[in-house]
């Protein structure tokens, strides 16, 4: 079983691949996007017959590990060319997974594929297309075609990060929709404190206004934790039966105007010096 994945649905990874026509629904070795000029006609990529620029064709511009790497879901579209004019492909939800040193293209969720004759069907659960066959595969991402498509991860929504450019944010438990770092994404509590954590402790840090707070209890958890201030004030409590009795609790008595503790059976008064 692979580890739970986020969904990062990049388009621009293009690479050569290989699969065992054999081996139903097997994943796809990616083989690196160097040789694709050698084998495939560019002016399908390109729109242009000659001048074709191989400086882009290396893994650091659109491998798939730098462009989604090994903790995301991708959509993927998997073409396996017979020839020029033959092709027959397969997309859907994948995600990459290593073995033995070697990469590959998982097809963890296979949607839709076209035959030979351009004709398009759905894949019904647990089916793939058929490939390997042919001389050649082209992998590469792409954006979910259709809203069904782009909603295969539960708990998800569709948002646009560029132009034209559908992502589905899939919300884990307890995280918010939000941009951060140019991104639209689930915000979690941490990251969250890091957006607006100056524009509210630091108000409250400034404020000099009287803060009332409708809590039962203020509690510092920490070992040795502590209470500084110049005054420290009690407001009167009348004690009488109905008053919390825990042990070191402190207050002032209305009715005696004296200082009392409980130390866990009963109230003791705490004596002072009067002042001469």
């Amino acid at each position: 079983m692979h580890e739970k994945k986020k969904a990062k649905y990049r388009i621009g990874a293009l690479e050569l691949g290989w699969t065992d026509k054999d081996v139903i629904g097997g994943p796809v070795e990616l083989l690196g996007p160097e040789a694709i000029p050698d084998v495939h006609n560019l002016t399908m990529i390109t729109g242009v017959e000659t001048g074709v620029d191989r400086s882009g064709f290396c893994k650091d511009v659109c491998g798939f590990e730098k462009v989604v790497g090994f903790d995301h879901y991708f959509y993927y579209q998997i073409e396996d060319w017979h020839d020029k004019n033959t092709v027959i492909s397969e997309r859907g939800l994948g995600y990459l997974e290593e073995k033995d040193g070697k990469t590959f293209l998982v097809r963890h969720k296979p949607v839709a594929y076209k035959d030979q004759h351009g004709r398009q069907y759905p894949l019904p659960k647990g089916m793939y297309a058929d490939l390997g066959a042919g001389s050649y595969i082209l992998a590469y991402t792409i954006p979910p075609p259709t809203y069904i498509e782009a909603l295969s991860i539960p708990h998800s929504l569709v948002a646009s990060t560029s132009e034209g450019n559908p992502t589905p944010v899939e919300l884990e438990p307890n995280t918010l929709l939000g941009r951060m770092d140019n991104v639209v994404q689930a915000i979690d509590s941490d990251e969250l404190m890091r957006i607006v954590g100056d524009k509210v402790v630091d108000p409250l840090i400034n404020s000099q206004k009287q803060l009332d707070l409708k809590a039962r209890h203020l509690r510092l958890t920490r070992k040795n934790s502590s209470v500084a201030s110049p005054i420290v004030r009690l407001l009167p409590q009348k004690v009488d039966d109905k008053t919390p009795r825990q042990r070191g609790s402190i207050v002032f008595n209305s009715q005696t105007n004296r200082l009392q503790c409980y130390d866990g059976e009963k109230w003791k008064t705490i004596a002072w010096e009067e002042e001469e």
